[in-house]
C-alpha cells in the first residue's frame, strides 16, 4: 500500500510536464500533480505518513520519501535560481 503512494509520487516526477519547461513551470506541474495524487490516493498516502521506520519495509519507504523530498527541494532551488520564486522562502 505504501508503495502505491510512493510510486505515484515518483510517477509525477517522471511525467513530461515535470521534465520540460522552466524550473518554475516544472515545479507548478509537480505540485499540482502531487496534490491530485494525494487526493486520489488518500488511504495509501495516509499509511505513508504514518511510517516510523520500525521495520525494514518502513525504513525503505522513508528512504524513498526522502529521495522524493530531495528531488522536490532541488526543483524549488532551481525555480529560485531562475527568479521564479522568491529567494527568501525556505524549501
Amino acid at each position: 500500500a505504501v508503495s502505491r503512494a510512493l510510486d505515484g509520487l515518483f510517477g509525477v516526477l517522471d511525467e513530461e510536464g515535470a521534465r520540460s519547461g522552466t524550473a518554475t513551470e516544472r515545479l507548478e506541474y509537480v505540485v499540482r500533480g502531487t496534490v491530485a495524487l494525494l487526493v486520489a490516493e488518500l488511504p495509501y498516502v495516509t499509511l505513508l505518513l504514518r511510517v516510523r521506520g520500525n521495520t525494514d519495509a518502513e525504513r525503505w519507504a522513508m528512504e524513498r520519501r526522502r529521495d522524493f523530498d530531495h528531488r522536490l527541494a532541488d526543483l524549488v532551488q532551481a525555480a529560485v535560481a531562475e527568479g521564479g520564486l522568491r529567494a527568501d522562502l525556505s524549501p
